[in-house]
């Protein structure tokens, strides 16, 4: 499969959410590391789905796995699953994946129902 899968992160520390703000967003490089400091290449790099399922589901999480629309159906699919709240010293961690836009809407429910994503049967 081709390599098309986005993943962003942002990172909120006591100080940041004290203004409803992020300490620090980005896309995740290719090294596959949270940068320290906000990251907006123009190139943002792609992961094929494999990879960015993976890389997620070896992040601690703290909740579940949400996505960016209410209720999950074929007429209202989702963009984007957020993995949140790991969390380092002082810092909430959350990381997502965005599907491409070439994703069917019965392709991206069975993305949800693969990352375990809240409001899908599996």
């Amino acid at each position: 499969m081709r390599k098309s899968f986005r993943l962003t992160f942002e990172v909120v520390t006591d100080e940041s959410a004290e203004f409803g703000d992020a300490a620090r967003r980005g896309f995740v490089p290719r090294t596959l590391n949270i940068p320290r400091r906000t990251y907006m290449p123009k190139r943002p790099a792609e992961f094929g789905l494999r990879e960015a399922v993976s890389f997620l589901k070896d992040r601690e999480s703290a909740g579940p796995v949400e996505a960016d629309s209410c209720p999950l159906s074929l007429s209202c699919p989702p963009r984007w699953f957020t993995y949140g709240g790991s969390m380092r010293i002082g810092e909430r961690v959350s990381v997502s994946m965005h599907l491409p836009d070439s994703v069917t809407p019965s392709s991206a429910m069975r993305v949800a129902r693969l990352v375990g994503c809240y409001g899908v049967r599996a």
